[in-house]
């Protein structure tokens, strides 16, 4: 990926004496933990989201994906993501917020579990107006595993509710994105 190779050559010219491999590993996931292992590098800010070049060339970092399951990654998930697509051109501006429910798998690598597997994959969005009022709002939330069901698609409130017992309390925008 290009952010591992970007990062290489960043710390060798910053004159960083550590090997930069080893620098890069200990801090973030690189990409021989996804070798081998049967998942996806899934996007959570997807390319398709993007309105040009160089936008979509920096979704292509480790920092910026998760192993999701390759069947729900390229089904479920990219059906919902592209419905987002569709959701945003109905909106003046569009903010979205994705995230992860940490699963009990990890993928290891050298004895190590290097990167926790999410047990499930959310977004949240929220539409306002030219005035910044909030006009459309909702999100969806789907099993990280292979699967015929679809991705729930929910209100903002239910999302936070199904959230709580992982992350506790959280408030994903502010009033929910509620008409004031």
């Amino acid at each position: 990926m290009l952010s591992e190779a970007a990062t290489k050559k960043q710390i060798t010219e910053h004159g960083i004496k550590k090997d930069p491999r080893t620098l890069i590993e200990s801090s973030q996931a690189v990409n021989a933990d996804y070798e081998r292992t049967g998942y996806d590098r899934g996007h959570l800010s997807p390319v398709c989201h993007q309105a040009d070049k160089n936008e979509q060339d920096a979704t292509f970092t480790l920092t910026n994906v998760v192993p999701m399951n390759a069947n729900f990654n390229r089904g479920k998930w990219k059906s919902y993501e592209l419905h987002m697509i569709k959701y945003a051109k109905e909106c003046t501006t569009m903010y979205v917020v994705t995230g992860i429910v940490p699963g009990d798998k990890w993928i290891n690598r050298t004895n190590t579990d290097r990167v926790n597997i999410p047990s499930h994959v959310w977004n949240a969005y929220c539409c306002v107006d030219n005035n910044g009022k909030p006009i459309k709002s909702g999100a969806g939330i789907g099993e990280n595993i292979m699967s015929t069901n679809d991705v729930s698609q929910i209100g903002i409130d239910d999302l936070q509710k199904k959230l709580k017992n992982s992350l506790g309390n959280i408030e994903i925008f502010q009033n929910n994105c509620m008409k004031f």
